[in-house]
């Protein structure tokens, strides 16, 4: 399925390879077979209000068009080029798991280890007998249990390369806790991939940002992606990020950075391996070649085939959607009907910036987009790239993976998260579906609200006055144990 994000605006021009993109100029002619695409993101980008996206096409494993829409910087005119630098967020997790996937090909680490063998000081107070039931594949593939934390501007004392060791080690175990059983459950944790970079780091002898520079940016063919903001502030070609005006404002992911946010606005050592590096589309395109067509350079066959592959099923559509080591891995997508054609990539989403990258690599295609507004994701423009650059097979028909209403009274019953909101009761009328958390009452009223129906076992719950995603999960033996929502993750009792 199409994810719920994509793209973002941009400078256009058209080129047949990476060098080539990066001599265009912004008011270069778009080729025709290309105007539809960018004036799907022209569009986008300005009805999202974002400043700037910058986009790039790769086409058998070359970049075919690239340009940039709208300014780098919201009070210049600046345009954003095909060069221009953004924050890619959690695109920056495919890169980590590359890194860790080198180590394990070289013998210094296995899927199958414990963390804690490889990170002995590693531990967390809350939950400590559970940490060494995690191996080093449940990191990569987000199936570890481990609660999701992040902060988007690390204290002083820790911005320093070693902050992603002294802080795993230290201040994170009376922060983190392991919120369900490894192995049980799809469940997206930004410290999985946190993890991952330390043991990337300690089995290489090298720091986690040397270690990215030399083993993966240099063999991929990335001379422009940074962690640094002094790198991207000495580059010059940089993007200004826009985050929410108003600390109520939907998309807003960090109101204590403010609304305008530059290379040195924020930034956090040890949460690097899970989202904080910087990047063009151009490099990024390098990145999607690689997640089609592999490179021997940068990982063996074998190993590239399981990142790539669905390691463990997300639940978000039945199972039309995984999750590989560091990549969304689709089974179909809709596009004027369903295609069942696997779809590999992985979005980002940081204050201030949106990053994309979609392959399908049946049709050897890949669209990168990057913008300077939080969560300007170019959705619309995917279908329209699709339609319009290549010949899309027959619309077959979809798996069924609507509500099941037959399916609440299974869902009923009591649950807990001893962690975040305590109880959870489930209920249903035989015909809608009640959700009651009595600690997020705030009068003597218990809390109560109707679960939305979206796919089969998924619901759309508000929390705090934002729509999200919450799912029943069953376990082994099919009985419906967890409900998982980012906040929360919650576990039936009796």
């Amino acid at each position: 399925m199409i994810a719920s994000r994509l793209l973002a605006p941009l400078v256009v021009f058209f080129c047949l390879s990476p060098l080539a993109c990066g001599d265009s100029k912004p008011d270069d002619p778009i080729p025709q077979r290309f105007q539809a695409f960018a004036t799907a993101v022209e569009q986008e980008r300005a009805a999202m209000g974002s400043p700037g996206i910058a986009v790039a096409v790769v086409e058998k494993g070359a970049v075919t068009f690239a340009h940039g829409f709208g300014q780098k910087d919201p009070s210049r005119p600046d345009p954003v080029l095909p060069t221009t630098l953004f924050r890619i967020g959690s695109c920056t997790k495919m890169l980590t798991a590359i890194a860790l996937l080198q180590n394990v090909q070289a013998g210094k680490v296995s899927l199958d280890d414990s963390i804690t063998s490889e990170v002995p000081a590693f531990h967390l107070t809350k939950t400590p007998t559970a940490v060494a039931g995690i191996k080093v594949r449940h990191l990569l593939s987000h199936s570890g249990g481990l609660s999701d934390y992040g902060e988007t501007n690390a204290p002083a004392n820790e911005q320093t390369d070693a902050a992603l060791e002294q802080f795993l080690t230290g201040r994170f175990a009376d922060i983190g806790y392991v919120a369900s059983p490894p192995g049980a459950l799809w469940a997206y944790a930004n410290p999985d991939y946190m993890l991952a970079g330390l043991i990337a780091e300690k089995t290489s002898g090298v720091s986690y940002r040397s270690l990215m520079h030399d083993k993966v940016f240099v063999p991929l063919g990335m001379n422009r992606t940074f962690f640094l903001p002094s790198e991207v502030l000495a580059d010059g070609d940089y993007a200004v990020g826009t985050d929410c005006k108003t600390p109520d404002e939907e998309h807003c992911l960090a109101p204590e950075v403010g609304s305008v946010i530059q290379p040195d606005t924020y930034d956090n050592p040890w949460g690097r391996p899970a989202g904080f590096a910087w990047s063009s589309v151009l490099d990024l395109a390098e990145v999607a070649r690689f997640l089609v067509h592999g490179q021997d350079e940068v990982l063996s066959s074998d190993l590239w085939a399981e990142m790539t592959s669905a390691q463990i099923s997300t639940k978000l559509v039945a199972d039309l959607e995984s999750y590989g080591f560091g990549v969304m891995v689709s089974d179909g997508f809709g596009v004027g009907g369903y295609r069942a054609l696997k779809m590999l990539g992985h979005g980002g989403d940081i204050a201030g910036f949106a990053a994309d990258i979609y392959c399908v690599p049946t049709l050897d295609l890949c669209l990168v987009a990057l913008a300077n507004s939080t969560g300007a994701h170019l959705v619309n423009s995917l279908v329209v790239g699709l339609e319009t650059l290549t010949t899309l097979p027959a619309p077959s028909t979809m798996p069924d993976v609507l509500p099941k209403p037959d399916r609440y009274p299974l869902y009923a019953g009591a649950y807990n998260d001893p962690f975040v909101v305590g109880q959870v009761n489930v209920t249903t009328d035989g015909t809608n579906l009640f959700i009651q958390i009595p600690s997020l009452d705030a009068s003597n009223t218990p809390y109560t609200q109707q679960l939305q129906p979206n796919t089969v076992d998924n619901f759309i719950v508000t929390v705090q006055g934002t729509p999200m995603p919450l799912t029943f999960i069953a376990d082994s033996n099919g009985v419906y144990t967890y409900i998982r929502c980012r906040p929360y993750l919650a576990i039936r009792t009796g």
